[in-house]
């Protein structure tokens, strides 16, 4: 091939333009993007909720057992010292309300008399404190059915005293049962 030849050949062939950069023809990082920040947002949250738990932890103090309530209620009523049958009314509530947390006894849905006729009515109360459960809630079944009666305040005190003395002993009744009955089963 003559030299001329070849220049024809040679301009015959078309000129490329400049290599584009490559990077315009990838695609964007979406899916990378898009899970770091999902990941950041996880991290973040699983802080916060964290830090909220153990917050929430040091601040929640434990809820006060059925006793510590029925004594916190008992004595703010002492401090109170309403009239004789309001008191009566009051007291059995506490007491009633007591024997359904601490023995889940049904006592604080039932009327005096299904509480009475009921078989296993204190079956959840210690055997030592039975009795004085029962005359504690005639006592004030009497009280709060009776007619209109004079004011008392010292009888009042007296049945809260009561109430007071049984919570304590049903509780320390309650706390002791389980050591008296593994000394029966050893």
């Amino acid at each position: 091939m003559e030299e001329q030849e070849v220049q024809d050949l040679v301009s015959s062939i078309p000129k490329l333009q400049q290599v584009p950069d490559a990077a315009a023809f990838a695609e964007p990082d979406y899916w990378l993007w898009g899970g770091v920040a999902a990941g950041v947002v996880l991290v973040l949250a699983a802080v916060v909720w964290w830090l909220r738990r153990r917050h929430r932890a040091e601040v929640v103090p434990p809820l006060p057992s059925p006793a510590e309530q029925a004594v916190a209620l008992l004595q703010d009523l002492a401090a109170e010292l309403p009239p004789l049958g309001v008191c009566g009314v009051r007291i059995s509530l506490i007491l009633r309300n007591f024997l359904a947390g601490e023995t889940q006894d049904p006592a604080l849905f039932e009327t005096h008399e299904e509480f009475s006729r009921r078989l296993d009515s204190l079956a959840g109360v210690p055997e030592s404190c039975r009795l004085t459960t029962l005359r504690l809630l005639d006592d004030l079944a009497a009280l709060k059915y009776a007619p209109q009666q004079e004011d008392s305040p010292v009888r009042a005190r007296r049945l809260i005293d009561e109430a007071l003395v049984l919570v304590a002993d049903i509780e320390a009744a309650r706390r002791d049962l389980p050591e008296e009955e593994e000394a029966v089963s050893v």
